[in-house]
């Protein structure tokens, strides 16, 4: 009876035994992993700072590179501006047969609203904020003139657009169609150049009054590499 009522204990007692030196099993190699781990945890770390210092090192370089471009920006955008309208006035003669001639009039970039500075113009109707009280006493001790209406101003943080008008020779009596032909070759130049790119906007044509022998094209062109502030 007594053999009988005890072994129930002795197999529980057993079982007991058995899964504490599992789980003490377990833990040793659960510490033992750990202790694998941990070096290759530090590696990853340090990898990731490495990685990090790589990138880092990246974008102060792209920002470098961006900088010294930055700097021969205006005057290859006026070369490229060049070789569009040659290859303009070569497309329209060879298609009407007649001498075309077109030149830039005014060149004004967009300047973002984020800018440090304004251009002027006088030639846009365009609302212009109050002149502060500093501004009114520097120009009244210098005998400066008085602000010119402010020229456009950009939404985003980037120099994406330029308007321009050109000026062409108008030759209407030689063919109905060179003038036409003219404005649209010019859209489509601009928009062929990497320099420039999709998106050209043309604005007005317009036939000033008289005897002058040319009319004028607006344009807002813009531009394949924006610049930003």
């Amino acid at each position: 009876m007594f053999a009988t009522g005890f072994a129930p204990f002795l197999v529980i007692f057993a079982m007991g035994v058995f899964y504490s030196q599992v789980a003490n099993i377990r833990l040793a190699q659960a510490k033992s992993i750990e202790r694998e781990i941990d070096p290759l945890r530090q590696a990853d770390l340090k990898l990731r700072d490495a990685a990090e210092s790589v990138n880092q090192m990246k974008r102060d370089a792209d920002q470098l590179t961006g900088l010294i471009n930055d700097r021969s920006y205006w005057a290859d955008t006026m070369l490229e501006l060049q070789k569009v309208l040659q290859r303009t006035e070569e497309a329209v003669k060879g298609r009407v047969g007649v001498d075309v001639g077109i030149w830039i009039e005014t060149f004004q970039p967009v300047v973002p609203g984020s800018a440090g500075y304004a251009v002027s113009t006088g030639d846009e109707e365009v609302g212009d904020r109050p002149e502060t009280e500093a501004e009114k006493l520097t120009r009244r001790t210098y005998n400066l003139p008085p602000p010119g209406p402010r020229a456009e101003r950009g939404k985003g943080p980037e120099l994406d657009t330029i308007k321009l008008v050109c000026r062409a020779v108008n030759v209407a009596r030689s063919s109905p169609v060179a003038n036409t032909e003219l404005a649209y070759e010019l859209k489509a130049q601009f928009e062929a150049s990497p320099r420039f790119g999709p998106g050209v906007e043309i604005g007005a044509i317009k036939q000033e009054a008289g005897t002058i022998p040319t009319y004028l094209m607006e344009y807002r062109v813009k531009l394949g590499r924006p610049l930003r502030f």
